[in-house]
């Protein structure tokens, strides 16, 4: 089921004449009113003042009507213009610990109006302690040690290096004491490349496909009804090849066309009797065929544009 699409109808405008609405039209006829009363009553009397109102009244009066700015008629920013100068738009703020009372710079609260913010939130705004500055001097003292404490630092770093010299001495001993053994190489074994096979060359022999034996489809179940499959000379199936039926005297009843499959069938029943048809596909002959219909269903006529083609019922 299709709906119709819902449309926005709070802005329509009635169209009087044409594009014209009646707002449009509304303007141009108060421009032109005024002007006319102008004519009438200013002009004859004081043209200097008259003819200027009757220009002006005209002009606005096409201008409120016609003459859009920015894709807005001229209107529209008349009464933003008034709008703006009655009623600017100011913003102030308001402290959350104090919604009746508009803060402003005079305000000994309105600097601190981030910390109340963030206070109402159930922010922490305590500010961290202040860093304690070290002196460059400090740095470079260097701590106060003992003499005796260096005497047995000195005494320590001597025993240190005779052990070390001693380690050292030993190790030399044990290297010269002790020959490494050769290690024995043994020359890699040559992999064996294995024999390659022998090539045969296959026997290839060309198989013709076989041929599809079409199988007996039914294209209609309703009796008198003529139906049948058009193919070329090759027994491919013919596209858009055309049936013309014709009664005992002559007359066409009915005129078919085949489909991608080669079929055709007629959409109604015809009457009992003896009825001839004939086919049409380009430059290809076609055997004309001769078919009683009594009433029976009617199994589909084998038609092939080979010459001496038979038909098959």
């Amino acid at each position: 089921m299709e709906h119709a699409v819902p449309q926005n109808i709070t802005s329509f405008q009635f169209r009087l004449v044409g594009d014209m609405t009646l707002k449009q039209f509304g303007y141009l006829a108060v421009g032109m009113v005024i002007a006319y009363i102008a004519f009438v009553t200013i002009l004859p009397s004081s043209p200097v003042i008259g003819v200027p109102i009757i220009g002006l009244s005209s002009l606005l009066g096409v201008a409120f009507a016609f003459l859009p700015l920015a894709d807005r008629p001229l209107d529209h920013w008349v009464m933003a213009f008034f709008r703006a100068i009655h009623s600017p738009t100011q913003a102030s703020w308001k402290s959350p610990l104090n919604s009746g009372k508009s803060l402003g710079p005079q305000d000994p609260t309105f600097k601190n109006r981030l910390g109340l913010y963030l206070s109402s939130l159930g922010v922490n705004t305590t500010p961290p302690p202040p860093l304690t500055r070290i002196k460059p001097e400090s740095l470079n003292q260097t701590p106060k040690v003992g003499t005796t404490q260096l005497q047995q630092m000195a005494e320590y770093i001597k025993q240190l290096q005779t052990k070390v010299a001693d380690s050292e001495r030993q190790l030399q001993e044990f290297r010269s004491s002790t020959t490494p053994p050769q290690p024995t190489v043994t020359p890699p074994t040559p992999a064996q490349t294995p024999a390659p096979a022998p090539i045969i060359n296959p026997q290839v022999k060309i198989v013709e496909p076989p041929r599809p034996t079409p199988a007996q489809v039914t294209l209609t179940s309703s009796p008198n009804v003529i139906n049948g499959i058009v193919t070329d000379t090759a027994g491919n199936y013919l596209e858009g090849a055309i049936i013309s039926i014709h009664d005992k005297d002559g007359l066409p009843v009915r005129a078919l066309k085949t489909n991608k499959l080669g079929q055709f069938s007629g959409a109604t029943p015809l009457a009992d009797g003896i009825y001839t048809i004939t086919f049409e596909k380009d430059s290809l002959e076609f055997e004309t065929l001769q078919v009683e219909l009594n009433g029976s269903v009617l199994t589909p006529l084998n038609v092939s544009a080979r010459k001496g083609g038979q038909v098959s019922s």
